[in-house]
């Protein structure tokens, strides 16, 4: 077994953030930042669990990411670029549409939903001529989106907005649910799962599209940030306060089972998770949590330098980041390394 030097990795973290990128570069490689086995033979940064594939520039600081088959959608500050990464060490861009400021987006049938300073209904059926086919109604700027069945759930700076996409060239505003800043969302048995990032989570019944009802606030959630769902675990971004798990099994009232804050304030933007891991992209880079004892999530490693990540996709061992630094960063991760 691997332990990291993470007193280092600390160290180095603190003076990234007080020196330019040039003047960290240097120390970097002046001390040749390592990891230790328990009999004391030093190992390098190429060996260790998580290295990147790839650095990809993506437009004016990336913020949402998609990945689907063999394209990855990226959104900045104006445009849906889109990537063919069937070979993650060589991505190639094949099309890019203009879109705004957007922050997130999902894929649906060959469509692209995006939301930011406005939201836009994007035909990608051909990767490399993508052709805006109408504008999501929606009240706010907004900041997730989930589709499910024909309706859009977006969350806004208004709250929740419930949209009828049955016909995506005509797409009509149903209802609107709870109030302030919601920033994150998945939906789960017509349970909508909203990080707000004033109240805190919220639990919303959406089985009704028309009428949605808020179920339940929970308490101590403030600064939710992103929410990922994985079966019966729901996995909550807390900006500020770190990552925590969730039991969702009886889906309206969700149980606290684990919680996980590193030493830069657990400045968490996005959250990726499965049974074996948990993936943080925050304001430095990503982390990889252990959390095969979910109730005690253990940091196993921690890649830096990175600038801000504002999302993160995982396919099996490949983690796809959105790098407001580097663009679209490529990584493999191999939990043989830990």
């Amino acid at each position: 077994m691997i332990e990291f030097n993470r007193d280092l990795m600390r160290a180095i973290k603190k003076v990234h953030n007080l020196i330019n990128k040039t003047t960290f570069i240097c120390i970097a490689l002046c001390i040749n930042v390592s990891v230790f086995s328990c009999d004391g033979i030093q190992k390098t940064l190429k060996d260790r669990p998580l290295k990147i594939i790839s650095t990809t520039r993506a437009g004016n600081v990336p913020y949402g990411l998609y990945v689907e088959n063999e394209y990855a959608y990226i959104t900045n500050n104006n445009d849906l670029v889109i990537f063919d990464v069937h070979d993650p060490e060589d991505p190639e861009k094949v099309g890019a549409i203009s879109t705004g400021v957007t922050f997130s987006l999902t894929v649906r049938d060959g469509l692209v939903y995006t939301v930011g300073d406005k939201g836009c209904i994007i035909d990608v059926s051909n990767p490399s001529k993508p052709l805006m086919i109408a504008e999501l109604p929606m009240r706010g700027t907004g900041h997730s989106i989930w589709v499910e069945d024909t309706f859009a759930y977006i969350t806004t700076s208004e709250g929740l907005e419930i949209v009828d996409i049955s016909y995506p060239a005509r797409p009509s505003r149903v209802s609107h649910c709870s109030e302030g800043p919601a920033r994150g969302i998945v939906c789960v048995d017509g349970i909508a799962f909203v990080a707000n990032r004033i109240n805190g989570l919220e639990i919303i019944d959406v089985k009704i599209p028309s009428a949605p009802q808020k179920i339940k606030t929970l308490p101590g959630t403030e600064a939710a940030w992103h929410v990922h769902r994985y079966q019966d675990y729901l996995f909550l971004a807390r900006h500020g306060y770190g990552v925590e798990i969730y039991d969702i099994e009886e889906r309206n009232n969700p149980q606290l089972i684990g919680r996980f804050c590193d030493d830069d304030e657990g400045e968490a933007l996005s959250v990726w998770g499965d049974s074996d891991y948990l993936y943080v992209a925050d304001n430095f880079g990503v982390e990889v949590l252990d959390i095969t004892d979910p109730a005690h999530p253990m940091q196993i490693e921690e890649l830096g330098g990175l600038g801000c990540t504002h999302d993160i996709v995982v396919k099996g061992t490949i983690l796809f980041i959105a790098s407001v630094k580097e663009g679209l960063i490529i990584l493999d991760f191999n939990p043989e390394f830990e």
